[in-house]
């Protein structure tokens, strides 16, 4: 048929499947003895022929002789040593496998329980760690340590299974090989002590390894493996995209903080399994109070559910039945999976409907499975034991110390208002304690108060006994009215406390947003999100970011005494690798005082989040994935911060490129001067007639020397601009006297002056100064070369010299056309030339006089000149720079 696979075709579509490399095997079967190891090194003795490197991280052999024959040659990886109260335990060393990093690593015993001190508490997570590294791995498991079918082995053989596999992990396998031996001779090989030896093995037989028990666990065994095999063939059916298939089954279970839900997720995980569905594990927040039990044993739960490989999800909402449909039909559940109680009608007439029974009712085309919970009476001792550890002694004692005060104050206003009168007051009492305190005191209150009423107020006095059919009625009335008043001001209580805790939430995430909106920087944005995070949670916060390096720093703390230590940042650098919680409360490195979580972003994990709480508590799944919300929300403030540094960096990158393209046109044009001067007169020298003129001779020397100099001051100044940018100007102070660095700049310049007058005017003081006197003189020539050269044709430049008892003040003047106003603001920046500069000029001139003076802990500034002074020009322009005479620190 068309829409049928040929047996042909189907064999040789799973004969491409096995093609493919397996990268997690898992060999097993019904109990120990049965042969898994011995099968899994017959088979690495294969791959070793064939030329794989196969080494064993972890053989455990049991002392069974033909086991042991067939691990003597191949490659081990030593075990990790653990000192434990001062004994040496060897376990599997993962690290040390992901080092050497073989084709194939065999590691026995999935289920095994490490030793206090490992990376993980079980061997299994250390296995999917070696995965995770891209290594393949094989190993070994019996039937019974499968989580969703252990507690069927406990029920049947009435042996506890203390090692559990998550079903998320045995369906992570690629391939399953069942090892199968009738339960006759593995009892035989047993006996025979092939299996264990001595004492262990009579008392194997005795309890765990009886005729009886071995058939229950090879009819699991069997039945697992057959249901693995189909679900193959369907997956590899549905690989083929010509064939129509009906949507898959969604699954949802709604779990409380009952004991019950571990089964109720159990079953469910074996229903998901029958029908190669995907399921969902829901629990609704109502707003009720938990004590810390109960949200210890919800967040197990919501846990215990996620190791089956559960989604999980909190929603929020007052009405449990509404709230569950609205989320199936919104999620496209086709089935639920709720727990029944063992309450019938028939017990009870006038009891209201179960939740169970409203949501089968209110379903619709939603199927929806019933699973029977614990008997009535231990479900309803249950319900009033968590009543009562969810209220405090203080609040019983409020409500009986409330009903005593108003049944006193009834005493004497009853006379007065007759004993219909105590009632108000009583349910008055009964609204005001339900305002502050929970359900269970105020029921009490309620019943305490209508028999304080019946007892002490109500014809006959002191007797329960009532007379007129009014009074039994109002008793009743009573009764009704102060419970469901009760109820429904802790339902409105409740209500309010979830509503509260929403709008807080909402308000934390509103201000974080807003903040880090506001914030420039990465750095800020860290210590502004450590201290939220601290307020927020109440714990001490540190932030740790990756390096260019793939390790992690410290960058920022909620306090600064906040020390993360060695072995916390093992945990640290373990989250920041694989994106998964660590430290405290997890599975991976859980005895440290840290609790780390990730910074992930859309492409990679930025960093890690660590937090230190100082009490002892259990943190909800809503609670958890309210911080998953904000670190997301810090994570994306901290990645568009990196974004903008990065694109500011490449700015600056783009911006130096444009300067050293500016730089380059600039030198090559001013150097292009000096060199044209010099090439010109070593050209004239080189002809004999004009080199026998002494004069001529001397007029070309000087015009080589002349532009050397000149050459000599623009190399200068790119030393100097290079040296102040790196910081590396190292100053040789020395006393000199202000006229003579005035006379020596003067003198450098003496060929250039064109025509200028220049004069050198000092206030005749004769105190000296220290500093650098070949970068001060550089300072000079540069301002006097700039007014040569724009004050225009035979200016008057005046230098004057100003000094009192700290500081001397050279001015460098002119009496040019000065400088646009616009230009004034920007004439101290590198490479800024102003509008009307005339050609030539690297616009550096001004940027190193500034970066000299402010390395002597001076100060610089350029002015237009007005009329100021009869003895100044009426126009101009004027640099001006002032130096201490003496400093005290000399600066490197």
């Amino acid at each position: 048929m068309d829409d049928e696979l040929e047996p042909d075709e189907l064999l040789a579509r799973i004969q491409k499947e096995a093609i493919t490399r397996t990268r997690f095997k898992i060999f097993f079967g019904m109990a120990a003895g049965v042969g898994k190891t011995y099968a899994m090194l017959r088979e690495a003795q294969l791959l070793i022929e064939r030329g794989e490197d196969v080494v064993i991280g972890w053989l455990e052999p049991h002392g069974r002789t033909e086991t042991e024959s067939l691990g003597v040659g191949m490659e081990r990886v030593p075990p990790k040593i653990i000192d434990y109260h001062g004994a040496h335990l060897e376990e599997l060393d993962a690290e040390a496998v992901i080092r050497r990093k073989p084709a194939i690593v065999l590691v026995d015993e999935l289920a095994h329980s490490n030793a206090t001190g490992m990376n993980h508490p079980k061997r299994y997570q250390d296995i999917l760690d070696i995965l995770d590294a891209g290594i393949p791995v094989y190993t070994t498991m019996n039937i019974q340590h499968l989580e969703s079918i252990a507690d069927s082995v406990e029920l049947s053989t009435l042996v506890p299974i203390r090692e559990r596999v998550p079903d998320e992990v045995f369906d992570r396998a690629d391939e399953i090989q069942l090892i199968d031996i009738p339960p006759e001779e593995l009892i035989e090989r047993l006996s025979e002590g092939k299996i264990y030896s001595g004492d262990i093995s009579r008392e194997a037989m005795n309890n765990f390894f009886t005729r009886e028990n071995l058939g229950v666990l090879r009819e699991l065994a069997l039945h697992h493996a057959a249901q693995l095999a189909s679900n193959q063939l369907l997956d590899i059916m549905r690989g083929d995209h010509t064939r129509k298939f009906a949507g898959a089954q969604r699954i949802l279970v709604a779990v409380s903080q009952s004991p019950n839900s571990e089964n109720l997720i159990r079953w469910t995980r074996k229903l998901v399994y029958a029908l190669k569905a995907s399921w969902e594990c829901v629990t609704i927040d109502s707003g009720a109070e938990l004590s810390e039990d109960e949200k210890k044993r919800l967040s197990e739960n919501l846990s215990f559910a996620k190791s089956l490989g559960a989604a999980v999800s909190t929603i929020p909402g007052n009405e449990i039945v509404r709230t569950v449909l609205d989320y199936a039909k919104q999620t496209g559940a086709s089935i639920i999976v709720v727990g029944k109680s063992g309450a019938s009608p028939k017990n009870n007439p006038f009891a209201r409907k179960s939740i169970t029974e409203r949501i089968i009712a209110e379903s619709g085309e939603i199927a929806v499975f019933a699973v029977q919970e614990r008997s009535v009476h231990e479900i309803m001792r249950r319900r009033i034991g968590t009543k009562i550890s969810t209220s405090s002694p203080w609040q019983y004692l409020i409500a009986v110390a409330g009903v005593a005060l108003t049944t006193g104050l009834n005493a004497i206003i009853t006379p007065y208002t007759g004993y219909w009168g105590a009632s108000i007051l009583y349910l008055a009492l009964i609204s005001v304690l339900a305002l502050g305190i929970n359900r269970g005191p105020v029921l009490i209150a309620a019943l305490l108060s209508a028999l304080l009423w019946d007892f002490i107020f109500i014809p006959p006095y002191h007797t329960l006994y009532i007379q007129k059919v009014e009074d039994a009625l109002m008793l009743f009335l009573y009764i009704l009215l102060a419970v469901t008043s009760g109820w429904m001001t802790s339902k409105l209580k409740a209500n309010e406390r979830l509503l509260a805790v929403r709008e807080r939430r909402l308000e934390l995430l509103s201000a974080l947003a807003s903040d880090l909106a506001g914030t420039p920087g990465q750095k800020e944005t860290i210590a502004k999100s450590a201290r939220f995070l601290h307020d927020a949670f109440d714990a001490e916060v540190v932030f740790l970011m990756g390096d260019e390096r793939r390790d992690l720093s410290a960058v920022a703390a909620n306090a600064p005494e906040i020390v993360v230590n060695e072995k916390e940042m093992n945990a640290a650098r373990r989250c920041f690798l694989t994106g998964k919680h660590t430290g405290r409360h997890t599975d991976t490195l859980p005895l440290g005082d840290w609790y780390f979580a990730p910074l992930g972003t859309p492409t990679s994990t930025i960093g890690v989040v660590g937090f230190k709480s100082p009490h002892e508590q259990t943190w909800a799944n809503d609670h958890e994935r309210f911080l998953a919300i904000i670190l997301r929300t810090v994570s994306l403030a901290i990645e568009r911060e990196m974004f903008a540094e990065a694109a500011k960096a490449s700015e600056l990158l783009a911006e130096s490129d444009r300067l050293g393209k500016l730089l380059l046109n600039s030198v090559s044009h001013e150097l292009k001067t000096p060199l044209t001067i010099i090439q010109g007169s070593a050209s004239a020298l080189s002809d004999a007639t004009l080199a026998i003129d002494p004069q001529t001779r001397s007029e070309l020397i000087g015009e080589i020397v002349s532009g050397t100099e000149r050459l000599t001051r623009i190399v200068d100044n790119l030393l100097s601009m290079n040296r102040l940018e790196a910081g590396r100007i190292n100053l040789h102070r020395s006393e000199t006297d202000p006229g003579d660095l005035a006379s020596t700049a003067l003198q450098l310049l003496n060929k250039d002056q064109d025509g200028h007058s220049v004069e050198i005017v000092n206030d005749g003081s004769a105190r000296p100064l220290r500093c650098d006197e070949r970068l001060i003189v550089q300072v000079l020539t540069n301002l006097l070369e700039n007014a040569f050269r724009y004050s225009g044709e035979k200016s008057r430049i005046v230098v004057r010299i100003a000094q009192t008892d700290l500081t001397t003040q050279f001015e460098v003047s002119d009496d040019g056309p000065g400088v646009p106003p616009g230009d004034l603001p920007h004439l101290f920046e590198k490479f800024y030339r102003g509008k009307d500069a005339k050609p030539g000029g690297t616009g550096l001139g001004l940027a190193i006089c500034k970066g000299i003076v402010e390395v002597h802990g001076g100060t610089i500034r350029a002015e237009n000149i007005g009329r100021n002074e009869s003895a100044r020009p009426r126009t101009g322009f004027t640099v001006s720079f002032t130096l201490p005479n003496n400093p005290r620190a000399e600066k490197a």
